[in-house]
């Protein structure tokens, strides 16, 4: 590594220049490695709480977030998070029936481990003789 103030070459380790005393720290770039992320949208069934299809005050979308939540953590102890909160006024995954909220779709995240990544069947276990039949074509009938 070189200064970029003065173009000497200081000892590996430092972190300021041994001639002319100018921090080294600016000009290391870290580079991590990309790790694959899956995304997923995961429904969350709220159809039991019949919540209100409009929140009146944020003490109502606080409860509804809250419900979700509970509900959500067997996902996020498996790595999942969501990518937009529910309680931002961005999200937009409400599941509405007649004047009732039923659920919400989260669009979320998760790093997949390499050793996990290795192992996803891009074909979704279609079997082979089904990717044959895919691959013909329908039938003509004579």
């Amino acid at each position: 590594m070189f200064c970029p103030h003065c173009g000497n070459e200081p000892p590996d380790q430092s972190r300021y220049c041994n001639l002319c005393g100018q921090s080294l720290q600016s000009t290391k770039v870290k580079r991590e490695k990309s790790v694959p992320l899956e995304y997923r949208h995961l429904y969350i069934d709220l159809y039991d709480l019949q919540l209100p299809s409009e929140f009146r005050s944020a003490e109502e979308k606080a409860m509804a977030v809250s419900h979700i939540y509970e509900r959500f953590t067997p996902f996020a102890d498996d790595g999942w998070e969501w990518c937009v909160h529910p309680g931002d006024t961005a999200f937009l995954g409400w599941v509405h029936q007649k004047s009732h909220v039923i659920g919400a779709n989260l669009l979320c995240k998760r790093t997949v481990p390499h050793a996990v990544y290795a192992f996803i069947d891009p074909q979704h276990h279609i079997s082979e003789y089904r990717l044959h039949q895919l691959a013909q074509g329908p039938r003509r009938k004579l």
